[in-house]
This record gives C-alpha cells, structure tokens and sequence, in this order.
C-alpha cells in the first residue's frame, strides 16, 4: 500500500516539478486575491513570476534538445553513451530506456532488482530477447574489453556486429539497445564501429524548482539529519553532445552541436534518479580493508612509501653517473 502511494506523489511531483513555473504564477495569484495583506501580496506574485522565469530559461527552453534527441534514439535502433564519472552518463541512458521501452522488457548487465538479466549469451545471439525490449549494457567494455582482438576472437567480433546492426529488425520499431561506459577507447572495436549514433555527457546540475518547497525540504534534511537523501523539488540537468558516424566502419565522427552553445537533457528528480542506483559495484570492491597511515608517524615508512611511490630508488640507478666523467660536464 506504502509503494502505491510512493508512486501516486512521485508521479504527481514529477508533474509539478516539470510545469512548475505556471503552478507558481497560478498559486501566487491565488494568495494576491485572496489576502489583504500587501507584503504577502506582493511577495508570492513576485515569487510566482521568478519562478515561471526560471523554469522558461531551465525547463521549456532546453525541450528542444530532450525531444530532439529523442527523435535520434528512436531513428537509431542501438546508440552509445560516454562520459566521465558523474556526468551523468548511465542516469540519461536509464530514462532513455524508460522513455522509450516498457519497463517489463528491458534487460541490464548489471543487478537491478525485479529486472530482466542481460547475459552473453543475448550478446551472442545464442538466447532470444523479446520483441520491442530495451537492453542497456552499462561498463559495456569491461564486458567486452578492448583488447579483445586477436583472431580466436573473430567469431565474437562478428556476432557483436551482426547483433548491433540488425537489432532494431530482430527485435522490431521500438526497441533500443544502449551501451555505457567512460570512453570510447574502453569498447572493442567490433562495438563502436558499429554504433553510429553517440551522445557524450559532459555533467550534472541539480535545480531547485520551487523555492519555498526545496529550501524547506533541505531544512527539514538538516533537522533529521538526512544528507543523502534527494530533494523531491528539484530538476535534472544533464549537458551532453551527440555525434553520428559518417559511414560504415569510419573511424570519425560528424559533430552535431553549435560551438556556441551546449545541449541539455532536463527532466524531473523522481524521472531521472528515482530508478537507478549509481554504486552497483561497490560490493566488488577487491581492495582489503586495512589500518590507514598517518604521514609523518615513521620517518622510515615515510621514507619506504615514497620509494614506493615514486621508484626513487630505481631513479637513483637510472641517474647515477655510471661511469660518466662529470668533470668534463660544464
């Protein structure tokens, strides 16, 4: 009963925060007639018209890029998303999914609870998936690493290919398959070279929409000290480029942004962070657990980790005079 009532305020504030401009103007007209108070008057009238502002300049503004860009997902039946850690790279690819695949047909490599399971096996195109899925391969080189090329693995090379290109006709209008990871160079080549439509996050700002609204709420953070918690009264915005190949198996792209200007995919907190978990592989973690040093606590350690460090004793080898006569340098 808790969940569906979850879902129900999610919803509703996902609406909110998307058109929250003309709530703002709607609400601070209703104080203005309803109150004989002129500071209060004319305070939530003021606060109403700044708020429309910014959500014009944050929110209906930047639409033409989310609907074009979703207009080029649709177009390309298999795309790629790069960027840096935490710029918002698998947080756009989610809501793509989302956007465009019931959530009962997507598949993911990687643990989403209640989620289908991407596998090799649907990589090679030895396990069917459904028709009109979504498949988002997150870290996609660390599954299909880069250095994967010698000949034993032409026959992977190939299914790799085949699958990218035919997925929107094996799978049918609709389906989209996207693949994540840091940098292009991460991916095999038999991935990228046959990935044509690329967007490439460069980061993520939070905005708060309604002021009364996400300031109250970082209060009442601060009260219950609840510091990581996401403020239900804020927006999503991620700054991306896009990139089409120019040909079959070419090595460069066609850039498709004005120099001038960025791109920005904007959408609601609850739309854009409200299903996905960014530390799925912090339990994989291998590095032992272990007492930290303090610098400074042995001068010997000290010592001992620089070398270590550094090579400082291999550096003192390299640059001994090993039998150079130094009185003849000037």
């Amino acid at each position: 009963m808790m969940t569906k009532i979850k879902k129900i305020l999610n919803s509703i504030l996902s609406i909110y925060n998307r058109y929250y401009g003309i709530f703002s103007v709607i609400i601070g007209f209703i104080v203005f007639s309803n109150t004989n108070n002129k500071l209060i008057k004319f305070l939530f009238l003021g606060l109403g018209i700044y708020e429309c502002w910014q959500w014009w300049k944050n929110y209906f503004k930047n639409l033409e890029y989310r609907n074009r860009l979703h207009a080029k997902v649709e177009g390309n039946s298999v795309v790629a998303v790069y960027g840096g850690i935490r710029t918002g790279k698998s947080t756009i690819a989610r809501r793509l999914l989302n956007v465009f695949t019931n959530k009962d047909k997507q598949y993911f490599n990687f643990k989403v609870e209640g989620q289908k399971a991407l596998t090799w096996r649907h990589l090679l195109m030895l396990d069917r998936l459904e028709d009109k899925c979504g498949v988002m391969i997150d870290e996609c080189g660390r599954q299909y690493d880069s250095f994967k090329y010698s000949k034993k693995d032409d026959d992977v090379r190939s299914r790799l290919v085949t699958l990218n290109k035919f997925f929107g006709q094996f799978y049918g209008s609709g389906s989209v398959a996207i693949y994540v990871d840091q940098s292009e160079s991460n991916v095999n080549t038999a991935l990228y070279r046959s990935v044509y439509y690329v967007i490439q996050c460069c980061g993520t700002r939070i905005i708060p929409t309604s002021l009364l609204g996400y300031y109250g709420y970082e209060l009442y953070k601060l009260i219950r000290h609840k510091k990581d918690s996401t403020n239900p009264f804020a927006l999503v915005s991620i700054e991306f480029m896009d990139f089409v190949k120019t040909g079959d198996y070419a090595d460069h792209y066609s850039m498709n942004i004005d120099v001038n200007k960025s791109f920005f995919y904007v959408d609601s907190v609850q739309n854009m962070f409200g299903h996905h978990d960014t530390h799925v592989f912090r339990k994989y973690n291998p590095a032992i657990e272990t007492k930290q040093y303090i610098w400074g606590t042995s001068d010997k350690i000290d010592d001992k980790i620089m070398e270590q460090n550094f090579g400082l004793d291999k550096l003192k080898q390299e640059f001994d005079t090993n039998g150079i006569d130094c009185s003849k340098i000037n």
